[in-house]
């Protein structure tokens, strides 16, 4: 076993050992700046003109898909207001929950969420 100089941590490097920085991630080369962006940009754009269709496609796809999704919650929200009243009826006796209402309900969030899934 090596001896460790007393006036040395015993974790401190050592001048010819190399020392480890920047975690797992160290190897990793930082990207570089482009040398010509607008030219890039416009042949970029060029070849993308012939595709021009099918991006807007898929751009409204993604766009009805976020609709979607972002609806689901308040259809789901509307459901718990519909049980939270049914229960404030029946507890001041004028009533109670309606089931109907909310099996209409989860169809449609059924619905929404399958139209969300399948764009």
């Amino acid at each position: 076993m090596p001896e460790h100089n007393k006036n040395e941590k015993p974790h401190a490097k050592r001048e010819n050992q190399a020392v480890r920085v920047g975690g797992p991630m160290a190897h990793m080369m930082p990207g570089g700046k482009a040398k010509n962006f607008k030219g890039s940009i416009i042949k970029l754009l060029a070849y993308l003109k012939d595709h021009l269709n099918v991006l807007i496609f898929v751009w409204l796809l993604v766009v009805a898909s976020t609709v979607f999704s972002i609806f689901g919650p308040r259809i789901i929200g509307n459901i718990i207001d519909e049980i939270i009243n049914g229960l404030l009826l029946k507890i001041s006796g004028a009533g109670g929950i309606d089931f109907n209402k909310i099996t209409n309900i989860i169809f449609v969030l059924v619905a929404v969420y399958g139209a969300s899934v399948l764009l």
